[in-house]
């Protein structure tokens, strides 16, 4: 995919596990003229419940990160995976992106009618089909305007909006209860299709 990045994380982070006490204190450092091979580097510290150094990660966030406890050789967490040598047709998304709304068959028949998982222009998207997901886009949103036109636009079932993001700070949702109970049935209440 080359540098075509244009998103740098910059600064530090505390993680803390709060079963054990563990944190990891982050540190993502700058890109500078100096520093081109350096470029997304990151730092840090893992430190026990009583703030004892534990070991050090050392990396970077788009290629690998690895550990290395105190006196030991280092051991890689994590390898960033190679794109599809397709990528691009899938907005640069890797194997793992491009997988993460698959929905195996037995798990059909737990999701409601209006998951977004069940969407056919994301599906027809996530399969590389880009002109068929623009028609079956553009035939949802005429679905949701005539819904609006007909005062029938559907409203959230589980979930309450308890600021809508009108002070900068970003909307926040309440979980209002039933999700799960109506998983049970399965999902036979969920009114007018979406898609």
């Amino acid at each position: 995919m080359g540098d075509d990045k244009y998103f740098e994380h910059v600064g530090p982070m505390t993680v803390e596990e709060a079963r054990t006490g563990l944190s990891v204190e982050i540190e993502f450092k700058e890109k500078t003229f100096w520093r081109k091979n350096d470029a997304y580097a990151v730092e840090g510290t893992i430190l026990s419940m009583h703030d004892t150094p534990l070991g050090v990660l050392r990396g970077t966030w788009d290629q690998q990160v690895t550990f290395t406890r105190t006196s030991s050789h280092p051991r890689r967490l994590w390898q960033a995976s190679p794109y599809p040598h397709d990528a691009l047709k899938f907005y640069g998304f890797t194997h793992f992106t491009t997988s993460l709304n698959d929905v195996l068959p037995d798990e059909c028949v737990n999701l409601p009618d209006t998951d977004s998982r069940r969407r056919p222009d994301q599906r027809l998207m996530e399969e590389g089909k880009l002109e068929a997901a623009e028609v079956e886009k553009r035939r949802i949103e005429e679905l949701q305007r005539d819904r609006r036109r007909r005062g029938a636009d559907r409203k959230p079932r589980w979930f309450r909006r308890v600021r809508d993001g009108s002070d900068g700070e970003g909307q926040e949702w309440e979980y209002l209860g039933g999700y799960w109970e109506a998983r049970e049935s399965p999902f036979n209440d969920v009114g007018e299709s979406l898609w």
